[in-house]
């Protein structure tokens, strides 16, 4: 049996949900605050799905999904909120949420999305969850319709490493990205979203960024993981390279987003920019 815990000081919230999963055959399990929360946790092995209102006076939402992603990396984590904040929605995603859905909800939609993580078994899939994760199509989508609202230039930034070697990289990769994505998220801005794509790509998102603009950032990220390149993960070089589109965009304006990150990975994959990646991997291997 597939649970949801749902973290929410609203009684109608836990009520609807109630309702809506009841001919499912899926329990709604209810905490209103961390403490709660984090008792179920413990209790119930079932819960495969956290549902939380981070705009809540009992505890820090944000502070909470932070702790539990440290302790149950394996359960998604969706918000469910009111909250319709820009510097919200970006800390969610920072702090390694699986979605975020606004109220009032659309109930087919909210159980779509609530099925699609259920579907999802992270610890034997997580590659295929990483690359094809639709929170990061919707996130890309909904700025680039912002943009084209506001009439305001928007960069999406691709980033790809690759280590030259024949070795088995699984591990490695892990710990590269890990390491690098702090690296260069300390360059950007805060309206700025950075994402995480699997184990060898990262997304970023830079609204009111020309490509002039862009110019700028980009070599701020080449300095800066030329300055943090003293990291040791083995004895290999790695090369990395980095892409954008900007919007708006002709190109892309009848195709999905999905079609923009696919052709992107594509062109990184092909056009690694930085050779040996400004990145020393042991004392004596690796210049640029």
């Amino acid at each position: 049996m597939k649970n949801i815990l749902l973290i929410d000081h609203a009684l109608n919230t836990h009520i609807a949900l109630k309702n809506i999963f009841q001919e499912y055959s899926i329990e709604i399990l209810d905490a209103n605050t961390a403490r709660d929360a984090k008792r179920l946790l413990n209790e119930f092995d079932s819960i495969k799905l956290i549902i939380i209102d981070t705009n809540s006076s009992n505890f820090d939402g944000f502070q909470f999904i932070e702790d539990i992603r440290t302790h149950y990396t394996n359960i998604p984590i969706i918000i469910l909120t009111s909250s319709n904040n820009r510097s919200d929605f970006v800390r969610g995603i920072k702090s390694g949420v699986d979605d975020y859905i606004l109220k009032p909800f659309n109930n087919a939609e909210l159980v779509n999305r609530v099925f699609r993580q259920l579907n999802y078994d992270r610890k034997i899939v997580k590659e295929t969850f990483d690359e094809n994760n639709i929170t990061v199509d919707s996130i890309i989508e909904k700025e680039i319709v912002k943009s084209k609202k506001g009439n305001y230039p928007l960069i999406i930034m691709g980033i790809h490493f690759y280590a030259i070697t024949d070795r088995d990289m699984s591990n490695a990769y892990a710990n590269i990205a890990g390491y690098y994505f702090d690296v260069i998220n300390s360059v950007l801005f805060d309206t700025d979203i950075f994402i995480q794509y699997g184990d060898q790509f990262f997304f970023g998102i830079l609204p009111f960024c020309s490509q002039e603009n862009f110019s700028i950032v980009e070599e701020k990220i080449r300095l800066t993981i030329r300055k943090n390149s003293d990291k040791k993960f083995g004895s290999f070089n790695i090369k990395w390279g980095i892409e954008t589109v900007l919007f708006p965009n002709v190109l892309y304006d009848n195709t999905s987003v999905g079609k923009v990150i696919e052709d992107m990975k594509e062109s990184l994959k092909k056009n690694i920019k930085y050779k040996h990646a400004n990145i020393k991997i042991d004392e004596d291997e690796g210049e640029d």
